[in-house]
């Protein structure tokens, strides 16, 4: 997977030509960029968050843990995607853990940039409201499929949706 810089992120996003252009030099002069090395924690499950995080190089994997040991991959994040959104909207800590499966690098957007956007960019809050019926449709199906399919086709259900196109945006 390619690697971008912040302005080529940005720009290849659907939601980034109906910014204004003061709301466009505002992500730019706002958001800031930080490395996660492969294997680390790029966050814990009970942190609270103050970013929305765009994925400029590299995968992260969501996952629970429990105290006897066991994990659940919830999924992953490839460059071109964003997320973090629900936990900004709900103003909760997350409640999964965000480790890097190699080198990252990472777009955060601050929590007061977002909420502008939202506020005062219809483009931006219609992604987003599309990308949060997305990830409904996604999880319920998920559940529904933890019922009903075997492991094999549990495994391709989330290599498909490493690649679906509004999950895991990968803008070209």
């Amino acid at each position: 997977m390619d690697a971008f810089t912040k302005a080529g992120l940005l720009e290849r996003q659907a939601w980034w030509p109906g910014l204004s252009a003061a709301a466009q030099q505002q992500v730019l002069d706002e958001t800031t960029e930080v490395s996660v090395a492969a294997g680390a924690y790029f966050s814990h499950y009970g942190e609270k968050h103050h970013h929305w995080y765009g994925i400029l190089e590299g995968l992260l994997k969501w996952s629970i843990h429990t105290a006897d040991g066991q994990t659940a991959t919830l999924g992953g994040q490839l460059a071109g995607s964003w997320f973090g959104e629900a936990t900004l909207l709900r103003g909760q800590p997350r409640k999964s853990d965000l480790i890097a499966l190699r080198f990252s690098r990472v777009l955060l957007m601050p929590k007061h940039t977002f909420d502008d956007l939202r506020h005062s960019q219809p483009a931006f809050n219609e992604f987003l409201l599309s990308l949060l019926a997305e990830r409904i449709h996604w999880m319920m199906s998920n559940s529904a499929a933890q019922r009903l399919m075997d492991v094999d086709h549990m495994v391709a259900r989330a290599l498909v949706g490493i690649t679906h196109p509004i999950l895991n945006n990968d803008p070209m």
